[in-house]
C-alpha cells in the first residue's frame, strides 16, 4: 500500500534500460516529464515483461525524481504483436 506522501500516476514506457530500469514519460495535463523507474517486487518475482509503449502505473516517493512501476496496463497491441510471431497459438489448447 502506498505511503500517504507517495504519488500514484500513470505513464508510458519510453526506453527499456538494463537491470529492470525504465524511462517512463508522465503526462500531467499538458506538461510531460521523464523519470527513471524500476519494477516493484511482485512484478520482478512473477517476471512481468515491460516493453516500450506499455502504459504503466507508477508510485513516486517524496524526492519525486525516481519511481516504482506497480502495474502494467493491458494493451491490444501486445496481443497483435504476439499473434504475428511464428508458432503462436493463443489460448487454444488440445486436451
Amino acid at each position: 500500500m502506498p505511503d500517504s506522501r507517495t504519488l500514484e500516476t500513470h505513464g508510458t514506457v519510453l526506453i527499456v534500460l538494463g537491470n529492470n530500469n525504465y524511462t517512463v514519460e508522465l503526462s500531467e495535463g499538458e506538461a510531460t516529464r521523464e523519470i527513471l523507474c524500476h519494477l516493484s517486487g511482485k512484478m520482478r518475482r512473477f517476471r512481468i515483461n515491460i516493453i516500450p509503449g506499455d502504459e504503466v502505473t507508477v508510485e513516486i516517493p517524496p524526492p519525486f525524481d525516481k519511481g516504482r512501476i506497480t502495474f502494467r496496463g493491458r494493451k491490444s497491441d501486445r496481443l497483435e504483436k504476439a499473434s504475428k510471431k511464428k508458432g503462436y497459438r493463443g489460448n487454444k489448447r488440445k486436451h
